[in-house]
């Protein structure tokens, strides 16, 4: 029988929650498309059967001085990399999404987005 849903978990950290709502905001989204379903978790609360269990992951983080949040680098080395040495993340989809609230950040936006973007398809 062909799968109808499709589960895809939304990570993020926050520190004044606009990353949290851009997250939220997904959320509503992905629960929007039939058959899509959201599950929302921080990323220290992040497990390896969350990982495992959704069909694809969009990381939501704040930019720190050019990089992604410690806590979304964290959850990357702690869970997905033990995951991607077993390569139980295969085949799935990855997204990121980078958050800075200034025009003077853009440049750190970028940076941030690199780097997400290189520990998501070493984690794939």
């Amino acid at each position: 029988m062909e799968k109808t849903t499709t589960t895809i978990l939304v990570v993020y950290a926050s520190d004044y929650g606009s990353t949290e709502k851009m997250a939220l905001a997904a959320v509503e989204g992905i629960n929007s498309v039939p058959g899509g379903i959201a599950a929302v978790k921080k990323a220290e609360e992040v497990t390896a059967e969350d990982m495992t269990a959704s069909d694809g992951v969009l990381i939501g983080s704040p930019v720190h001085m050019g990089s992604m949040d410690w806590r979304v680098k964290k959850m990357i080395d702690t869970v997905c990399s033990g995951l991607w040495m077993q390569d139980k993340m295969n085949g799935k989809v990855v997204g990121a999404e980078v958050l800075a609230l200034t025009k003077r950040h853009a440049v750190h936006v970028t940076r941030a987005a690199a780097a997400l973007k290189d520990q998501a398809l070493f984690a794939a």
